[in-house]
């Protein structure tokens, strides 16, 4: 259990949750897709070789997506923010991204297929980076300020 700004009762790093709607939107997204074609592919096959073909490639696709899906539900992503240090964790798993306090926030954008911006949580001093997209940028911002992080104006990334 937390408080409004995410920080637990012991004191411990606030915790910034993944947004679900997010993470459920393009897994639905990818779902669907994946499921039309399976769908358009196996009433348009012309020979039952052709049908198997799409029910058997596309099927799988779909089956992994859907898979996917439900390992990013059951071990969504968090930010764990202390004054030492924030860590990009997902539930239940062994391996994390760590930005050591060696000095202050910004954010690096880099854009992709020079249209959609990524954005990128970074910290002076190390090459470290966590990516943003999946989290709410006002309350990782909150939890930063709250543990005493400053945010500097880059504009190099």
């Amino acid at each position: 259990m937390s408080d409004a700004g995410g920080r637990p009762p012991s004191g411990g790093p606030a915790v910034v949750a993944e947004s679900s709607g997010s993470r459920n939107f393009l897994w639905g997204f990818l779902a669907l897709v994946s499921g039309a074609a399976l769908v358009r592919g196996h009433i348009g096959a012309t020979t039952d070789a052709g049908r198997l073909a799409v029910d058997g490639i596309v099927g799988v696709v779909f089956v992994g997506t859907v898979a996917l899906w439900v390992w990013f539900n059951r071990h969504p992503a968090r930010l764990e923010v202390s004054p030492d240090a924030i860590v990009f964790r997902h539930r239940g798993q062994k391996g994390s991204a760590r930005l050591p306090r060696t000095g202050d926030l910004y954010v690096s954008t880099t854009m992709l297929g020079g249209k959609h911006p990524l954005r990128f949580l970074k910290v002076t001093g190390s090459e470290e980076a966590i990516a943003l997209q999946m989290f709410d940028w006002n309350r990782v911002q909150e939890a930063c300020l709250a543990a005493g992080w400053r945010f500097v104006d880059r504009s190099d990334g």
